[in-house]
């Protein structure tokens, strides 16, 4: 009987060491944190006043050329391309990379941002 008894105490010390090493292993596992780096989207150099500056070019062209579209429609557009532009150029590559090209840029951004609004519209009202 005592050969019996003993046998199970080593046993019982053995589930009970074998659990609190189990509980101490999630304990201090579920502690650690993760680090998310973020990329970031924009060189983030511009100031407010170029920003809002190149949104208001932007949306009071639109609304000269196509004065039918309702005013949404336009700042949702130039919002597009004043964040592709931000994600394309910091703000001293707009003096350095030419007219010619910042028109060419420009005049795709337009196309691009055209389309997304457009779908996006589309979607809003079905």
């Amino acid at each position: 009987m005592m050969r019996y008894m003993r046998r199970r105490n080593v046993f019982q010390v053995f589930c009970n060491k074998f659990v609190i090493i189990i509980i101490f292993l999630l304990f201090f596992g579920s502690c650690t944190t993760t680090i998310e780096v973020e990329s970031k989207r924009f060189s983030g150099d511009h100031t407010t006043e170029q920003i809002r500056g190149m949104w208001w070019i932007c949306f009071s062209s639109r609304q000269r050329s196509a004065p039918y579209l309702p005013p949404q429609f336009n700042v949702g557009h130039c919002d597009c391309v004043i964040d592709k532009s931000r994600e394309h150029f910091s703000s001293g590559d707009y003096d350095s990379v030419g007219n010619d090209n910042l028109t060419r840029f420009f005049t795709e951004l337009n196309i691009e941002c055209a389309k997304s609004v457009e779908t996006e519209v589309k979607f809003k009202e079905v």
